[in-house]
Formats: C-alpha cells, structure tokens, sequence
C-alpha cells in the first residue's frame, strides 16, 4: 500500500526515471525548463524501461531516498540484498 502512495504521490519524476523523459517530471515538476541527464529518445525509453525500472531500485538505496523510505518502496529488494538492515 505504501508504494501505491509513493508512486502516486511521485508520479511525474517516477514517468522521468523509468521512461528517461527529456522534460517530463525532473524535479516532480510536470515540465522542466532544462533538459535531463537521463533523457533519452522515446524509442530508448520504452526499450531500456526494465532496465530503468532495475536502476531504479539501485538508486533508491545508493543514498537518493533515506532508507527507510526505500525498504518501504522496495521490500523485497531490501530483504535480499540488505538483510542486516532490513526492518
């Protein structure tokens, strides 16, 4: 239940991350002013979106969210791979 939350709460910059999104939902904005990093074609996006969403879950815990808030979002991911502190 907690991930649907996040996600809807996040949406525009969760769209921007797992579709690499040049302008769309940098900074949970609807429209950024400046071009992304991440942004890719549309073709790239839609074809490198598991990879996207994989990398997603590789940033969570690398230090972009507090963990807490990472395990809430990716449990399973927090079990097998940071058993020690998994709550």
């Amino acid at each position: 239940m907690k991930r649907i939350i996040y996600i809807i709460q996040n949406m525009p910059f969760v769209l921007h991350l797992a579709f690499g999104t040049k302008h769309f939902g940098i900074n949970n904005q609807l429209w950024g002013r400046d071009h992304s990093l991440f942004g890719v074609s549309f073709m790239e996006g839609l074809f490198t979106f598991p990879k996207r969403i994989r990398m997603m879950k590789q940033r969570a815990f690398m230090g972009f969210l507090p963990y807490e808030e990472a395990s809430l979002i990716f449990p399973e991911h927090a079990m097998k791979n940071y058993k020690g502190m998994y709550k």
